[in-house]
Parts: C-alpha cells; sequence; structure tokens
C-alpha cells in the first residue's frame, strides 16, 4: 500500500468504552491508586479522551480531580448505570419504578453528564429510560441484549458489538461467541448494525477484551501488564502463569478469583467460528454504521491505553482504511461523543513514507500533553 501522500491531522485519541476504577484487596489500600494508574497509562498511551460506560460516582469524582491535576484525560459519561435486574456491582444502579428511573436521570443532569448507561435485556425498561432521558436532554448507552437495541434512538449508542445477538444483558463471553457460529447469526448481527447506523445509533466494538476474555491464555504475554496490577490486584495470577511451574497454579487461584477459565476444544472450535462471524459482520458493516473504538479498560489482559492501540489494530487488520481507523479513533468519536477539543493537544502527523506499515504507523500515534 502506498501511503506516501498521506497526511493526518488528529486531536487526541478517544477511548469509546472505559472502566474508571478497579477495586482493592484490602480496606488499607489506597482508594486512588485505581484511578491514578489508570490516567498514567492513558497518558503513557496518547490517549486523551474516554467515555466511560459505567462507574461508581466515587470513582467519577476521584478520577476527574486526578485527571484534572495531571492534565488528562478529558472524562465523557460516567456514574453508575441503572439497571431492573438484580445488581452485581456497585456500579449499577437498582431500578424499581419510574420514580427511581426520574430521579436517576436528574442525578446525570446535575452531575453535567450528558449520558445514562442501561443493563437490560426488556425492551420495557430501556424505552423507559429512553423517554426519561430525551426530556432531560441525556443520552442512552445500552449494554444489553441486541432485542433491545432498536429502542434506540439517533446519538445514542450500544455497547460491544459482540452483544449485537446475545438474548440477555448478562452472559458469559464464551456464550456470547457461540451464538454468532450460524450464517444465520452473522446475518441477523449485519441486518441490526446496519438498521442501527441508518438510525444515527453508534456501535462501540470492544472486540479484544471480549475476545481475550474467552482465550485467555492470548493475553498472557501482553505488554505492560504490570501496570494492572494496582487497579486489577488479581493480575498478579495471569502474569504467575507466565512463571516457569507457575501456569497451573495461576489458572486455578485466576478461575478461583475471576471465575474466568479458557473453553474446552469442542466449546474453543465453537468460540472461534463465532469469533470469524463477528469480523465477517464488523467488516461488513463498517461504512454504514459509527464504529466508535472501545478497549472496555480495565479488564484482565485489557491496559488502558495499550490495548485501546490493540483495538484500533485489530480494525485496521478487518480491512478498514488507515483514514477510517483514524478518524473513528479520534474526530469521529469526539463529534459523536460531543467532547471538545482541546487545541494544546493536538497532533499534527508527518507524511508515512512509501515503504512504512500502515498499522505501525497507526501504533505510533502520541498526543502531545500539555504543560
Amino acid at each position: 500500500m502506498n501511503t506516501s501522500n498521506i497526511q493526518h491531522t488528529v486531536g487526541p485519541m478517544v477511548d469509546c468504552s472505559m472502566g474508571l476504577g478497579g477495586y482493592r484487596e484490602r480496606l488499607t489500600d489506597s482508594v486512588v491508586a485505581a484511578p491514578t494508574a489508570i490516567v498514567e497509562a492513558l497518558g503513557r498511551h496518547g490517549v486523551g479522551a474516554i467515555h466511560s460506560t459505567s462507574s461508581t460516582w466515587e470513582e467519577y469524582w476521584s478520577f476527574r480531580q486526578i485527571a484534572a491535576e495531571s492534565g488528562g484525560p478529558v472524562v465523557s459519561g460516567g456514574g453508575a448505570a441503572v439497571t431492573d435486574e438484580l445488581p452485581a456491582s456497585h456500579r449499577l444502579r437498582w431500578i424499581r419504578s419510574q420514580g427511581d428511573i426520574r430521579r436517576a436521570v436528574a442525578t446525570t443532569r446535575s452531575e453535567d453528564r450528558a449520558w445514562i448507561t442501561v443493563q437490560s435485556s426488556s425492551p420495557d425498561f430501556v424505552q423507559a429510560v429512553l423517554t426519561e432521558a430525551q426530556k432531560n436532554d441525556v443520552r442512552v448507552a445500552l449494554r444489553g441484549s441486541g432485542d433491545c437495541a432498536d429502542c434506540l434512538a439517533e446519538g445514542d449508542m450500544f455497547l460491544g458489538f459482540v452483544r449485537l445477538l446475545s438474548r440477555s444483558a448478562v452472559s458469559h463471553p464464551l456464550d456470547t461467541l457461540v451464538e454468532w457460529e450460524s450464517p444465520d447469526g452473522v446475518q441477523r448481527a449485519r441486518q441490526l448494525a446496519q438498521r442501527l447506523g441508518t438510525r444515527g445509533v453508534g456501535i462501540t466494538t470492544e472486540l479484544v477484551s471480549h475476545r481475550r476474555s474467552v482465550f485467555i491464555r492470548e493475553g498472557l504475554n501482553t505488554p505492560f501488564l504490570e501496570t494492572l496490577e494496582p487497579i486489577l490486584p488479581h493480575t498478579r495470577h495471569i502474569r504467575e502463569m507466565n512463571r516457569t511451574g507457575g501456569y497451573l497454579a495461576g489458572k486455578r487461584e485466576l478461575k478461583k478469583s475471576t471465575g474466568l477459565a479458557e473453553p474446552n476444544r469442542q466449546l474453543a472450535k465453537r468460540a472461534q467460528d463465532g469469533w470469524n462471524g463477528v469480523l465477517e459482520a464488523c467488516e461488513a458493516t463498517h461504512q454504514s454504521v459509527r464504529l466508535l473504538p472501545g478497549s472496555r479498560a480495565p479488564q484482565i489482559t485489557t491496559v488502558p491505553g495499550y490495548s485501546f492501540k490493540e483495538e484500533l489494530a485489530m480494525l485496521a487488520h478487518l480491512g478498514c482504511s488507515l483514514d477510517y481507523v483514524l478518524d473513528s479513533a479520534t474526530a469521529g468519536a469526539r463529534t459523536f461523543l460531543d467532547i471538545p477539543e482541546d487545541a494544546e493537544q493536538r497532533l499534527i502527523s508527518n507524511e508515512t513514507g512509501q515503504d512504512d506499515d500502515p498499522t505501525r504507523y497507526l501504533l505510533s500515534l502520541r498526543v502531545a500533553t500539555s504543560q
């Protein structure tokens, strides 16, 4: 590919699907260790803005303070996601009535947040939140079943391309991939993605994090894993799996701590077939829907900042042009999320040489940090 005449001017890279915190193993551990580590990692890898799909409000406030003191990143979204199901996390707000929905949306507005995240497999619940959100100029991001996606309106967001075929708000990543193994499933997902694109709904990618949640072994040698330990302490089990004689012990502890375990050979084959279907659908629809690159970091072997670049490289290898990937990761994402561009955080690339690898060029992107 001759890229000698390509020149790009881009602002801060934008990770459209991120968390703002981790967890503490001991009560004596610092409550700001996780957000501090995330902010440092994002700065190191050139991500200047993020969209948080869910967090506790305490995580949100701490992250914003730490980010402001260090010069970034800009934060979109944040706050607890609303759900009509028994919550399994402090990052979820359990909704039992219409009044609960009104209060949740009002809280979002009072914190100057333009987004509220919904986690549900009920179209009626998603529609109820969407109706209240629209009254208050709040946009909706859905992490849920694909059956609920048709409720979304222009400017809303569906979280996770792989979840387009999901029938429940929360399902095991392996089960989600297996749903894609049939050609009929891939076709249904393509049609839904194109419908959402026609209506102006964006879809976050989250491809790397989903694959690594199923094929855990592939992430064992991810660079910068040590930066995850202050955020997700059980990352040490992954690192133990890489030590001589430590694989089985680390694998056992990882399963006990997180529930993560690699599929057996038969299920792995089905999951790989499903993964191939995901890539086929993603490649076929990327021109007709706004794909929003998102890492869903921090997750196991998914490192803030670095794994976002892995996500961009995956999109490039799917057949998305370099211009498409660059725009999706910068100006396109900022425009969709209504993130203002800081004029001092601008990168003007040098012309790329004829023999340059576009993917290597893409991964070399850095954002100038304002002093």
